[in-house]
């Protein structure tokens, strides 16, 4: 996916599907700034599944966590954007 206008379109339909009862959470854990205009942010995410299996039961699926390391650079006008992320799966 790139670009503003292909992100929310495929936002849009990933809420207007079961997937809008997944919700995910970050947990910010440290920033580094490795030179002036350069962040790397590693957080914690965590997906909580709020769908139910077919059947009525639980969750259609397990709360699943991962380590997610964001890259931001400073643009001219000041503001922050991420320009890279990454999210490796781990269990806790």
């Amino acid at each position: 996916m790139a670009g503003r206008e292909a992100l929310g379109e495929a936002m849009r339909a990933a809420l207007a599907s079961p997937l809008a009862e997944v919700a995910t959470t970050v947990e910010i854990t440290g920033v580094r700034f490795p030179r002036e205009g350069v962040a790397v942010v590693a957080a914690v995410k965590r997906v909580h599944d709020a769908r139910k299996e077919p059947d009525g039961g639980g969750p259609a699926l397990p709360a699943t966590s991962g380590q997610l390391t964001y890259l931001l650079v400073e643009e001219a006008d000041g503001a922050w954007r991420i320009s890279l992320a990454q999210t490796t799966p781990v269990t806790f």
